[in-house]
């Protein structure tokens, strides 16, 4: 039995999500990547009907998720795979990592990011 991996990598979202005031007043870019798997035998069939998760959804619950302000990455990440794992019961593993691209961090060059596996 394999597992089959649903992935959607570098989705792009301003959202309004960070420690301080002015990251949740003016926002931030934010890439999100989350992967989810399930059991290879729950798709049966070569059309977009017989898929058990499409991209365009799962995309859509991320963008819901990603619009709702908040201080952690951390939560957040927790949050957006509590809501896959509920919308879509036949998930038994997967990965959500969020990175804020530019964070407000004095003297960094870089990004800083949390993944949550589950």
């Amino acid at each position: 039995m394999g597992k089959l991996r649903i992935s959607l990598i570098d989705c792009r979202f301003n959202s309004r999500i960070g420690v301080f005031a002015q990251e949740r007043t003016v926002g931030n870019e934010f890439s999100v990547t989350v992967s989810v798997a399930i059991d290879a035998p729950t798709i049966q069939g070569d059309t977009a009907e017989c898929l058990a998760i499409s991209y365009a959804d799962l995309h859509e619950e991320i963008k819901k998720m990603m619009a709702e302000e908040g201080q952690l990455l951390e939560t957040k990440t927790m949050e957006i795979a509590g809501r896959l794992m509920a919308r879509w019961p036949q998930i038994i593993e997967g990965t959500v990592k969020i990175v804020k691209i530019s964070p407000p961090i004095a003297g960094i060059v870089g990004s800083a990011g949390v993944e949550y596996e589950f």
